[in-house]
């Protein structure tokens, strides 16, 4: 199915009206956006909606699974930054954000530093999803080894960053094969999350 028959088949089971030439220019639109994404997001708005399909509508659900984190939880982990021994996982646009509220945060202004943050995040946010610009995660490494380790693995178990790049930065410990050890640390947490959700 290609995209115009896609956007046809979500105004129809949500019963939506578009003309022919709406149905175009909201096809131009969403071509900025990958196509999977695109076609995920339609077929949300197709389980989801009790209204119009809107093209607000379908931006909204694909911006919801670019793997950008919403303002509050880049907050914590932007945070964490403040302490030279955590190690912090995090994008560009969650570091350009403290960095613009670290003056803030360095006078003792703690909320003002959080709606700085949230109010800067959201932009860059918003301007690279207005490119296209993919969300990619970088390492801010601390000095805790243990701290370093959490970080890591967690990042890897999220996707965030590959497990042969995450072996590469996992502390020294006792001759241990990196690449083994995150393999075991891996499967350890993602036990630990089964137990958790049954």
């Amino acid at each position: 199915m290609n995209l115009l028959e896609a956007i046809g088949v979500a105004a129809e089971l949500t019963g939506t009206q578009l003309s022919k030439s709406s149905m175009i220019a909201m096809e131009a639109d969403l071509q900025a956006y990958p196509l999977p994404a695109v076609l995920d997001a339609l077929n949300k708005c197709r389980k989801e909606l009790t209204g119009r399909l809107t093209l607000a509508a379908i931006i909204q659900r694909i911006n919801a699974n670019d793997g950008r984190l919403e303002a509050d939880e880049a907050w914590a982990l932007a945070i964490a930054a403040e302490s030279e021994s955590a190690t912090v996982v995090w994008t560009e646009d969650i570091s350009q954000a403290f960095f613009d509220a670290r003056s803030l945060l360095e006078e003792g202004d703690k909320t003002g530093a959080r709606m700085a943050f949230k109010n800067s995040y959201e932009r860059l946010n918003r301007e690279s999803r207005e490119v296209g610009k993919p969300v990619v995660w970088t390492v801010s490494l601390g000095h805790d080894p243990s701290m370093r380790e959490t970080a890591l693995v967690e990042a890897a178990i999220k996707g965030r960053l590959s497990q042969q790049y995450v072996a590469g930065l996992l502390p020294y410990h006792n001759g241990t094969d990196a690449k083994d050890r995150l393999e075991n640390l891996l499967t350890e947490a993602k036990v630990r999350m089964l137990s958790v959700a049954a």
